[in-house]
């Protein structure tokens, strides 16, 4: 990739990838109503209307571009239910259009999803091959974006939950636990919904080495411990030495939204093209190196 088109540059996992790009690459960023307080001559950080095929084209003509990496979503699940035009517009539309420009131009388009989308009935972890099943308006607008970008063929699809990183205006899951426990603010989390969590640095050099081997289609970028989000901010405090006592479990029920008890993902097919990761995808390990 020499010039990239950088959808979601405004974004806790946008802000933080645009740190660690390349200054050989020339990165046009788009932000949303949010301030990007970093500078890099390298980068350009503007607004572009992302529900407009024929201006991203022009603008893919104009500027040479040769990929483009979209990390823009609506993730906030009570916000998607409540605005469902808004989560579709972001999660469906955006990438389809994208998707859509990228073929044109026979450009590589990179995609993030989630793990969201399945029923979580299902015993052990979830293979990139499994059907899904999405059960709130959240995971369905993830999984119809799937469905409209899978089939050009230099798309990568990356299924992941990540923990880490920050931004002025966005905290990430752990850094929401860590500065609750350290204000000594009690927080509850789900003690029945598991999943397989990374850390952001480790997911983007992941998926920079995904990009740099020419990999496409559906991968899933996953620890191999399955652990639920109560027992993940237990493990949280124990590594930082403070106190659990601020961690309370909860549980759904008829007036929370639907979702799945199971958002495990199989590393199996990403240790397969990187053997050596097999050592570093312990939920120790990523917890250990959450600020790098």
């Amino acid at each position: 990739m020499r010039n990239l088109l950088f959808v979601g540059g405004s974004g806790l996992l946008g802000n933080n990838w645009l740190k660690s790009l390349s200054k050989n690459k020339k990165i046009f960023a788009t932000i949303n109503k949010n301030k990007i307080n970093q500078k890099k001559e390298n980068i350009t950080y503007f607004k572009l209307d992302l529900l407009n095929e024929k201006k991203i084209s022009k603008f893919i003509d104009q500027n040479s571009i040769d990929a483009i990496i979209n990390v823009a979503a609506l993730t906030n699940i009570e916000k998607c239910e409540k605005n469902k035009k808004k989560a579709y517009e972001i999660n469906v539309k955006i990438p389809k259009i994208l998707k859509k420009v990228a073929k044109k131009h026979s450009i590589r388009f990179v995609h993030l999803s989630t793990d969201h989308i399945f029923n979580g009935k299902k015993s052990g972890f979830y293979s990139e091959n499994y059907k899904a099943s999405p059960l709130n308006y959240y995971s369905k607008t993830k999984f119809f974006a799937e469905n409209f970008i899978k089939d050009y063929k230099k798309t990568l699809i990356i299924r992941t939950n990540f923990f880490g990183g920050y931004t002025r205006n966005k905290e990430s899951f752990s850094e929401l636990i860590l500065n609750k426990i350290r204000k000594k603010n009690s927080i509850k989390l789900w003690d029945d919904v598991y999943f397989t969590p990374v850390n952001i640095f480790f997911l983007i050099k992941t998926i920079e080495r995904l990009i740099n081997r020419n990999v496409f289609g559906i991968i899933n970028i996953s620890s191999s411990n399955s652990i639920s989000k109560y027992d993940f901010g237990i493990k949280l405090c124990q590594y930082f030495k403070l106190n659990e006592k601020y961690i309370l479990k909860n549980k759904q029920n008829k007036k929370t939204i639907l979702r799945p008890k199971n958002m495990c993902l199989s590393n199996k097919k990403l240790c397969k093209i990187f053997p050596d990761l097999k050592n570093k995808l312990s939920l120790d390990y990523q917890i250990k190196n959450i600020y790098n």
